[in-house]
């Protein structure tokens, strides 16, 4: 026997005696795992036995089954994956991590399909109201039809020529705020006015005033415009 082989034999034996395993007597002495395993083997040195899970290869696995898990992908996928049943998957995962149905798999492909869903929903109320989904059903909790009321007067406008440049929130938030949304309504109600009767219907030209102050506003208008002809 070489020199060199005894003397690896007898640091090996010194590494079993202080507790430790064949990967770390391997990484001390810079020989391979399997070279170390068979002089233990062939010259009865007992090195402190590393279990399956604590090795660094099963961490980096059970790491890789919780990212894919919570990902979206089922047990059965997983377990496919790594030659595994569904059911040792769970266990890794709930012993190593605490995790739960409700953490991936398919309660994470219902998450996932329900905020699609959510999202696109938004989208498109977003597209047609200037708001949220949420925020459009809390416009119609109110009474007095306030998105019926919108379309109208929308529609009114583009009647008599006048620009619209406001969504339906703008256009509820500006009537919110005023606090006389209850007191809507023609003759002596409130109603939105824009400032001086001239422009569009936008966010910074609009008000939310009395149906007289509407008309004497027009009336005003009207006989300057008729003054500055004559």
């Amino acid at each position: 026997m070489r020199t060199s082989t005894r003397l690896l034999i007898d640091l090996l034996r010194s590494l079993a005696e202080q507790g430790k395993t064949i990967a770390q007597a391997a990484a001390e002495t810079q020989v391979t795992y399997h070279y170390v395993a068979n002089l233990a083997g062939k010259h009865d040195i007992v090195f402190t036995r590393q279990k399956m899970a604590d090795r660094p290869e099963a961490k980096l696995r059970a790491i890789d089954m919780r990212r894919r898990y919570e990902d979206g992908e089922t047990l059965e996928l997983i377990g496919r994956r790594y030659g595994l049943t569904r059911e040792r998957v769970r266990q890794i995962l709930s012993k190593r991590f605490g995790s739960n149905g409700k953490d991936g798999g398919k309660a994470e492909q219902c998450r996932r399909s329900r905020r699609e869903f959510h999202n696109k929903r938004d989208a498109r109320s977003m597209k047609a109201w200037g708001c949220s989904y949420k925020q459009y059903r809390s416009i119609l909790k109110h009474p007095g039809k306030p998105t019926y009321c919108f379309s109208q007067q929308r529609k009114n406008a583009d009647q008599r020529g006048i620009g619209w440049e406001m969504t339906l929130w703008q256009w509820w938030k500006v009537w919110e705020q005023s606090g006389h949304w209850s007191e809507r309504g023609r003759g002596r109600g409130y109603g939105m006015c824009r400032l001086n009767d001239t422009g569009p219907y936008a966010v910074d030209n609009v008000y939310i005033g009395t149906c007289v102050e509407n008309i004497q506003d027009y009336w005003i208008k009207k006989r300057a415009a008729e003054q500055v002809a004559a």
